[in-house]
């Protein structure tokens, strides 16, 4: 039967495993799973699929996934009810089978795991008989409900008296910073999005906003294709945390973000994604040094963003050798000025647009001082600055932002994206030495 059973978080992350047999290898189990069931398009997933000869089957319980992998020839529609029965046997122990009732009952699920398998076969799934067998106390899941103040006030907005403004407006910033390490050859080595939710609310009374975004969850729950139903690209939000004034309730039941705002500006909510990305410029670095005499670095970048797109303050450092002298630059865009407190070449430009190509020719004298090994040690990476106004790279998109007030009155929103540059880096090779010629 099995050969290995996974208990999955909504991100792909192993909660529980157990390798019931030892005879497949595990090490890209996950890694097939998040390939074509996380990342996928909800009307392509399959409930069952078979990748290098092993069969995956899977069902999805609220956040939770459950796995069974196995040889070719594994009984599908067997492996499915047991699944089926080991969500029921879970239920009767912690009440709710979902992501914190797996990590609060680890050693009970494994010990229950123990009963309900022998060396991948199905045993017992009888609630009642396993609890006759399994006698270690479980930690149920008991729903709490948040008691409103007396009042109705809340302490992050004024009520006495409340705020009023002529012209009721919402202003919201979307700003993502993108972490990019980038080899020489031009994979990524990683890639990261910490992004930022921010308003400006300038509403008079008490109002209550909600605000919808093109989160996948929501998409996942309502049972609909994100793309087919409205044209967007759904995003895997990770690591979410809010600003106080957000209900948590409505938020775990539907991801619908709703909340009585503070007067002013705050920080909504932050996010991060966490997942391979092509980065939003391919940088192509050719540097040669002559020996004893002088140094030359070609540089050619090609931006990879929407040509409608335009990044703003583009700036490249690019790291020298200490010791270099009247350096001569000539750049296809912008200006490049040597700084020599920071042993670099700045290249700057004001606006490049998408889909684009620019290039540098460096070229600068090295005296014949220093040892021919210190010249040529590793260069520290190439750093990347830029702003991106009016596009992220996630795709995350504002549905809707509902303003409802006892007064009715009218709402301006204004909603604005932008992509800046965390933590952008570029290794670089060590440069090629030429020797003179005897």
């Amino acid at each position: 039967m099995i050969s290995v059973l996974y208990i999955l978080d909504q991100k792909g992350k192993v909660l529980i495993s157990r390798d019931c047999r030892g005879d497949i290898p595990t090490a890209n189990c996950t890694r097939h799973f998040i390939a074509n069931v996380i990342d996928e398009e909800e009307c392509n997933m399959k409930p069952v699929f078979v990748v290098d000869g092993m069969t995956y089957v899977h069902i999805k319980h609220h956040d939770v996934y459950f796995l069974a992998v196995g040889q070719s020839n594994l009984n599908v529609a067997l492996v499915l009810m047991m699944l089926s029965k080991m969500i029921v046997v879970f239920k009767s122990y912690f009440n709710k089978v979902e992501e914190e009732s797996i990590r609060d009952n680890f050693t009970v699920i494994l010990e229950l795991l123990d009963e309900m398998l022998d060396f991948g076969y199905p045993q017992s799934y009888e609630a009642s008989a396993l609890k006759s067998a399994v006698f270690q106390e479980s930690k149920k899941m008991e729903k709490i409900k948040a008691i409103p103040p007396p009042t109705g006030a809340v302490s992050w907005r004024p009520d006495n008296p409340p705020p009023y403004y002529k012209q009721n407006q919402v202003f919201l910033d979307v700003v993502e910073e993108v972490n990019f390490i980038v080899q020489p050859s031009g994979n990524v080595i990683s890639s990261e999005i910490c992004g930022v939710v921010n308003m400006n609310c300038q509403l008079s009374g008490m109002p209550e906003l909600r605000l919808g975004l093109n989160d996948k969850l929501v998409f996942e729950r309502s049972g609909r294709n994100s793309t087919r139903s409205t044209g967007l690209r759904t995003v895997d939000l990770e690591d979410i945390k809010f600003h106080r004034c957000v209900r948590l309730s409505p938020f775990e039941s539907d991801r619908t973000i709703s909340f009585i705002p503070p007067d002013g500006p705050f920080e909504l909510m932050s996010y991060r994604i966490s997942k391979q990305m092509r980065p939003l410029f391919t940088v192509d670095v050719q540097s040669r040094e002559f020996e004893r005499s002088r140094a030359e670095i070609g540089i050619r970048i090609t931006t990879n963003y929407k040509a409608k797109s335009q990044a703003d303050d583009l700036r490249v450092l690019i790291p020298v050798p200490s010791d270099v002298d009247t350096p001569e630059v000539d750049v296809s865009l912008g200006k490049c000025e040597y700084l020599p407190e920071k042993d670099a070449l700045c290249w700057s430009m004001k606006h490049v647009g998408g889909q684009r190509q620019l290039q540098l020719v460096a070229k600068m004298g090295l005296p014949t001082t220093k040892a021919d090994e210190e010249k040529t040690r590793k260069r520290p990476p190439i750093q990347i600055h830029f702003e991106i106004p009016y596009f992220t790279l996630s795709g995350i998109q504002v549905r809707h932002l509902k303003v409802q007030e006892r007064s009715n009155y009218h709402t301006h929103p204004w909603i604005r994206y932008m992509t800046r540059a965390g933590e952008y880096l570029i290794r670089q090779n060590e440069p090629k030495i030429i020797k003179k010629s005897a």
